[in-house]
């Protein structure tokens, strides 16, 4: 028994913080981690084509990720792929085997909401609010958001 709560104890030392704060059934991602070796696999395969400008402009990229239940969220982030407007590319996985879900561009100012059964990951570039519906394997779906979700 002691060492079952022994063993319980040293796991909980091992897992990662949570990087994201809950409030309602809305999540705010922090991109706090780094790459895993799977998510660095997915972001070569799957923007390849950033990681080939940053390299022919002779810039590092950086990769920025957050997660949250089930869904990886990467930034990446180099002076020759981002844009002051257009911001980051970022890759939305919900699954890091498949293709993304999405490909699209933020300045990691990003929710992802719960309503009822859907989840909707919502993206601030600057005034510009879009929802992208998430829910299941498939392409994600999105949209202009008429109301702003996020403070």
């Amino acid at each position: 028994m002691i060492r079952a709560a022994i063993a319980a104890f040293l796991l909980l030392l091992c897992l990662p913080a949570r990087a994201e704060t809950v409030e309602g059934n809305k999540i705010f991602i922090e991109f706090s981690y780094d790459a895993s070796s799977p998510e660095l696999e997915a972001a070569e395969k799957w923007g390849r084509a950033h990681f080939a400008k940053a390299k022919a402009a002779g810039r590092p990229l950086r990769l920025s990720v957050g997660r949250s239940r089930g869904t990886t969220l990467i930034s990446l982030e180099s002076v020759a792929i981002c844009d002051r407007v257009k911001a980051c590319p970022l890759l939305v996985f919900r699954d890091l085997t498949a293709r993304p879900i999405l490909e699209t561009s933020s300045f990691q100012n990003v929710l992802i909401e719960y309503r009822g059964t859907e989840i909707f990951l919502v993206i601030r570039l600057w005034d510009e609010i879009t929802e992208c519906r998430i829910t299941g394997m498939g392409r994600a779906k999105c949209k202009k958001a008429p109301k702003s979700p996020l403070p």
